[in-house]
């Protein structure tokens, strides 16, 4: 009776006042002693859909005046104590019913209450939130699952789960789910709030990192599973261009070149952000145009024409995308390169698949020097704040090829220097020494002595002894007895 009371509600009170007159009449054609009183239980149900708060009271009050009536005007037909004991006990059946229809309908009312204010905190939540059965069909999808996955609620109710996940991953998010669902309460309890980073799919089929977490409700044998998901594609990428930052930094300073620092930089940027191709130009004074001096790619793109046309193309202020940045200063982005009207190379990055595209400048002291420029085989949407983190990464890049710049010239006049040194060091052409004293002329004329002359004029150092013949001369008496005592030592050339 509960379940049909529930499920036509609806019924106003009009329409349960006309079932208590066509009781009434019945009962007026019925003998006393009859339990027709156990019908006005009908209409006194029906006024659990009934708006107005106190209608139970009012239809049983009129209820109770109408079974006092049909004890004056039905037909005899029992004992007076019978029919009187049964009138009686109808009334009061009649306003215990009564009783617990008003404290259904106040616990009816706090749960509806309860479900209004928890409607919309899980409408108003920013995260999704999806409630699926055991076969995992989907019971409720929030306002923030339709923000998150661009589906509308009705067309993915009673739909099943796999509808947002990528097809990779379908077996094995199913296989953890079943796992819970089937789980004891306990082990449901325990792993209830666990957070997973996942992928999600949109309804258009692109892909975001969302971070999930399951719980598992059961309702009369049937485990009703939640699913929060929390879209972390901003996080993601914040954390994608600190890493990013970082791993560039790290490259300028551990790079000994310049030449060497460039590659590596192109290549972090593009693995880091996800990007497919990328290239540095430097400014030619010669020509007053930028030139492509290296360019990177993944290997799984074909970029021979591009590339090619890329090297051979030199591109002056404010045209294309390397000049319109040398131009303004300023970083600059392409949706598709291929639709942009000043972009040179747009036939050859058609054929090779790039769309997306940006560039941000390499300054020195103000001044744009070089430029580098980024390629993705998907359109994107202009990302300002990553042009605002990749512009001052392009001053830092500045910074280090000053540094570089000022080291070579440090070491090239340490170089120039030290040759230098080592000409003037060196003692080079006809040297004027007397034929008797053997000293040496120098450049003012004077005669200085001949360990003068060289120590001024190389790093030679001297120390005086005396050789055997002169020894012979002046010292004759030592000259003999050295030369008896070591005859090889004082041999001589005269």
């Amino acid at each position: 009776m509960i379940g049909i009371v529930e499920r036509y509600r609806g019924l106003s009170l009009p329409v349960a006042l006309c079932l208590v007159a066509g009781i009434f009449l019945l009962d007026l054609a019925t003998p006393l002693g009859k339990a027709i009183w156990t019908l006005y239980l009908v209409p006194l149900l029906l006024t659990l859909g009934s708006p107005t708060k106190q209608a139970p009271v009012w239809l049983a009050g009129v209820c109770t005046g109408l079974i006092g009536l049909g004890i004056l005007y039905s037909p005899p037909g029992a004992p007076p104590a019978v029919f009187l004991f049964n009138r009686a006990t109808g009334v009061a059946v009649l306003w215990l019913a009564t009783l617990l229809i008003m404290q259904r309908r106040a616990a009816d009312q706090a749960a509806q209450k309860a479900r209004a204010r928890l409607s919309g905190t899980v409408d108003i939540a920013d995260d999704a939130i999806i409630s699926v059965d055991r076969a995992q069909r989907i019971l409720l999808f929030n306002q923030g699952a339709e923000r998150i996955f661009g589906y509308q609620a009705r067309e993915v109710l009673g739909q099943p789960l796999d509808l947002f996940l990528p097809e990779r991953f379908l077996e094995a998010h199913r296989g953890h789910i079943q796992e819970l669902a089937d789980s004891p309460i306990t082990v449901a309890s325990q792993r209830k709030g666990e957070r997973r980073e996942i992928l999600g799919r949109r309804k258009d089929g692109s892909e975001f990192p969302a971070e999930a977490s399951i719980s598992k409700l059961t309702t009369d044998d049937e485990p009703i599973l939640t699913v929060i998901l929390r879209d972390i594609t901003s996080r993601k990428r914040v954390e994608q261009r600190i890493a990013v930052v970082h791993a560039v930094t790290r490259i300028l300073a551990e790079a000994p070149t310049i030449k060497e620092a460039v590659p590596e930089i192109i290549r972090t940027i593009c693995e880091g952000l996800g990007w497919e191709a990328g290239a540095v130009w430097e400014l030619d004074p010669t020509v007053q145009a930028m030139r492509c001096l290296d360019l990177w790619h993944v290997p799984a793109v074909d970029l021979t024409e591009f590339e090619a046309m890329t090297r051979a193309t030199p591109m002056p202020r404010n045209i294309g995308l390397p000049g319109r940045v040398w131009g303004s200063g300023e970083p600059a982005w392409i949706v598709d390169a291929t639709k942009d009207p000043n972009f040179p190379r747009a036939v050859v990055a058609d054929h090779a698949g790039l769309h997306g595209a940006f560039a941000f400048p390499i300054r020195l002291d103000g001044a744009t020097i070089g430029v580098l420029e980024f390629f993705s085989r998907q359109p994107h949407e202009p990302d300002q704040a990553l042009l605002e983190v990749l512009d001052e990464l392009g001053s830092q890049i500045g910074q280090f090829i000053k540094r570089k710049r000022a080291e070579y010239e440090r070491d090239r006049l340490v170089c120039e220097l030290q040759e230098a040194l080592d000409n003037v060091k060196t003692l080079r052409g006809l040297l004027p020494i007397c034929a008797s004293c053997k000293k040496i002329r120098n450049n003012q004329g004077y005669w200085d002595q001949i360990e003068t002359y060289i120590s001024a004029r190389s790093e030679a150092e001297f120390t005086h002894g005396t050789c055997p013949d002169c020894m012979k001369r002046l010292y004759p008496d030592l000259y003999h007895k050295l030369a008896k005592a070591n005859p090889d030592l004082f041999k001589s050339d005269a």
